[in-house]
């Protein structure tokens, strides 16, 4: 799991979005890319994830599948976590019932 987190110089917002992805990241231990959408980087990953404006924060899964966005607002960081550790929470459940089968 990993945050992708969309920002351009001139929004203000994503000075505050930058921080609680900072703050998240070392509570959960989880990656952070930052792209930028004036470059090329992010402009190819902001037409895959259909992102047009700043800040924009998405949460995907090993697989690049995105599980949750926040777009042009700036979340609370329990809200964030909340969704990290849901998905964390139904990941176990799915690998533990995983692991009871015998047959």
């Amino acid at each position: 799991m990993k945050m992708i987190l969309f920002t351009q110089e001139e929004c203000k917002s994503c000075y505050f979005m930058k921080e609680i992805a900072e703050e998240v990241k070392e509570e959960e231990e989880i990656e952070v890319t930052y792209l930028d959408l004036r470059e090329v980087d992010g402009m190819a990953e902001a037409a895959f994830y259909d992102v047009n404006v700043t800040p924009t924060l998405i949460l995907v899964d090993s697989n690049e599948i995105e599980l949750n966005s926040w777009r042009y607002k700036v979340p609370e960081k329990s809200e964030i976590l909340g969704v990290i550790r849901k998905y964390k929470i139904k990941n176990k459940i799915k690998k533990g019932s995983r692991q009871w089968k015998t047959d």
